[in-house]
């Protein structure tokens, strides 16, 4: 697990960093962002694939939908808080 963590925090770092050189620049990135989030989505799913016992399905559909509706809900409350409403 604190390995992992250590490749978490360098990604987002290192997506930081891009982000604010790139700033001022018009960059397309649509197509890219979704590209790279099927691929995501492609290997979530091949890693759960090999770790996996069928027996678990039912909680990883559990986890999966708690951390979807989750994440739908603070980034409700995030962009209403942003507007100030």
């Amino acid at each position: 697990m604190g390995d992992n963590l250590i490749y978490y925090l360098l990604a987002l770092i290192l997506g930081l960093v891009v982000g604010i050189l790139f700033k001022d620049k018009d960059i397309p990135t649509n197509k890219l962002m979704y590209i790279v989030l099927l691929f995501l989505i492609f290997f979530l799913g091949v890693n759960i694939g090999n770790t996996l016992d069928l027996q678990e399905l039912s909680q990883v559909g559990v986890l999966s939908l708690v951390f979807a509706l989750t994440t739908i809900a603070f980034s409700y409350i995030f962009s209403k808080a942003m507007r100030g409403v």
